[in-house]
């Protein structure tokens, strides 16, 4: 921390243009306060929830900091749940800065995926800005298992013009994010997997197909499962259609199926089925290896 404070120092230093504003003294923050949070999109905290193989993404948010240097974040998360994908310079200095115009200086850049760690350091290159409400750094993680994570901020300085010195500001109340996954389901399909109503559907009969597919709930806990179809006709034309949403207890088994019109065209269609499940009927992860065709055609 003495050398980060240091390095700020000798940047302002290296910037003879440099002087303290006239009203340095006068500027308060906010009667709010300054904060900090980890934020998504919805708003402060983050509390996103989302499935492996997911992405989400978070923000860390400064409000009503007045005078502000630049700052050394450490952010911390489950790295059993999360990997740290990309790391990002945020808003707080794409507004005005004092008296020189906003450059960033980038000092550390460190994400240590093992011990769950980003690490960023950044200064202005002779200047201090106003921040209201801005973003220091944004992070986009990948979900990598089931679980949830906090997403923390364990370490923070900030530093800024106080008394006329670029010096230590005092740390902000703080409010950390969560993410979390649903719990764990699973299913497959049993006996004949996907089938259709008709093989040979005649014109002459109408021309609505069902799909069906009979499915076994294979985890420990209640499962909420669709089968997701598509449909390829043999000139190339595509469609989808879903079942709806199944609510297994653990060891059930069950049977889904969709009807839908076909195109009145004598053709044959292959059916590619497959199996999704959710442990909360909110998230559904494809199931691996559960993929399931058959065909049928049209005919006069």
């Amino acid at each position: 921390m003495k050398n980060f404070i240091q390095l700020v120092t000798l940047m302002l230093l290296s910037a003879p243009l440099f002087a303290i504003p006239a009203n340095a003294q006068s500027v308060t923050p906010s009667a709010t306060g300054p904060s900090l949070c980890v934020a998504s999109s919805a708003g402060c905290p983050a509390n996103i929830e989302n499935v492996p193989g997911g992405t989400i993404s978070v923000a860390v948010v400064l409000n009503n900091t007045q005078l502000l240097n630049g700052f050394r974040i450490t952010v911390s998360y489950n790295s059993l749940v999360l990997n740290a994908l990309h790391v990002r310079t945020g808003t707080w200095a794409s507004g005005s800065c004092t008296p020189t115009p906003c450059q960033i200086l980038p000092v550390f850049n460190s994400t240590i995926q093992l011990a769950g760690t980003v690490t960023v350091a950044q200064v202005l290159l002779g200047s201090t800005t106003n921040v209201t409400s801005a973003s220091l750094i944004t992070i986009v993680f990948g979900v990598k298992d089931f679980g949830s994570s906090d997403i923390s901020i364990s370490d923070i300085a900030l530093t800024g013009l106080v008394n006329g010195v670029i010096d230590l500001l005092p740390t902000p109340p703080i409010t950390n994010g969560h993410m979390f996954t649903p719990p764990p389901a699973s299913a497959k399909y049993i006996k004949s997997a996907v089938s259709v109503a008709i093989h040979h559907l005649k014109l002459s009969t109408g021309n609505v197909q069902t799909l069906s597919a009979i499915v076994s709930n294979t985890g420990t806990t209640v499962a909420y499962v669709r089968v997701d179809f598509t449909i390829v006709s043999e000139s190339g034309d595509v469609s989808f259609v879903s079942t709806g949403v199944l609510t297994m207890p653990v060891g059930s088994s069950g049977s889904l199926s969709v009807s839908y019109a076909v195109p009145s065209l004598p053709l044959k269609y292959h059916v590619i089925g497959n199996l999704e499940a959710s442990g909360d009927g909110l998230f559904f992860v494809f199931q691996a290896g559960q993929t399931s065709t058959t065909a049928y055609s049209v005919v006069p």
